[in-house]
């Protein structure tokens, strides 16, 4: 058999059959590679390439098709035969790619340390509903391969409000 791209990333399909992502803008993303070294940190790479392929724009192209695309080029050294590794075709979407990526690079202790952090929120005391909330978000954001249920993230949030921010809360509600 002839030698074939191998990836776990099953590459989306678009209706636009004429684009191309020109070679300045791979060099682009090639320059903020990551591969697993003791001083990158996942999580800073994902913000990073996804804020550098914001300055990708085509036609009829979706993010997520661009992000899939260009994601391969981001890696290098452990990185790069990681995703080269995982079971060709199986990461169909963003979503699974970026939980796959952070679930083998995050450190087991830092994302139960994020976890912990989501399910023991609670609102500081000088902090308003609004406040809390975006805190509570970016927790979520830090850490989304976290693997609690919706509920359970839901009710600690709930749960780590203040008295009067839960009933705030609840007469917005009804």
């Amino acid at each position: 058999d002839a030698f074939q791209l191998r990836s776990g990333i099953l590459l989306p399909t678009t209706n636009a059959n004429n684009y191309e992502f020109s070679p300045q803008l791979i060099r682009m993303i090639q320059s903020e590679q990551f591969g697993r070294s003791a001083n990158e940190c996942p999580l800073a790479h994902l913000d990073n390439f996804l804020e550098l392929c914001t300055t990708i724009k085509q036609n009829n192209l979706t993010e997520e098709f661009i992000w899939m695309h260009m994601f391969r080029f981001s890696l290098r050294d452990k990185a790069k035969c990681w995703l080269r590794s995982v079971k060709e075709g199986s990461l169909t979407t963003w979503e699974e790619v970026t939980k796959a990526f952070l679930g083998k690079f995050c450190p087991p202790e830092k994302t139960a340390e994020l976890r912990r952090k989501i399910t023991s929120f609670t609102q500081e005391d000088d902090e308003t509903l609004g406040e809390a909330w975006e805190r509570f978000k970016d927790l979520k954001r830090k850490c989304p391969h976290h693997g609690l249920p919706l509920w359970m993230i839901i009710q600690s949030f709930y749960d780590g409000l203040t008295p009067t921010s839960r009933a705030n809360l609840d007469n917005g509600a009804g």
